[in-house]
């Protein structure tokens, strides 16, 4: 098994994998922070 230094690519491509994941999180905690208040106030 070889460790092997990432270079800039993996480094670029890790930042946007997270930046993806916490994008998605927050659309989806917004979903249902919306579909909530539509129970609640429906």
């Amino acid at each position: 098994m070889t460790i092997r230094i990432a270079d800039n690519t993996d480094v670029r491509r890790g930042a946007e994998a997270g930046r993806g994941a916490r994008s998605a999180a927050r659309c989806f905690a917004g979903f249902v922070l919306t579909h909530t208040m539509c129970g609640l106030l429906g």
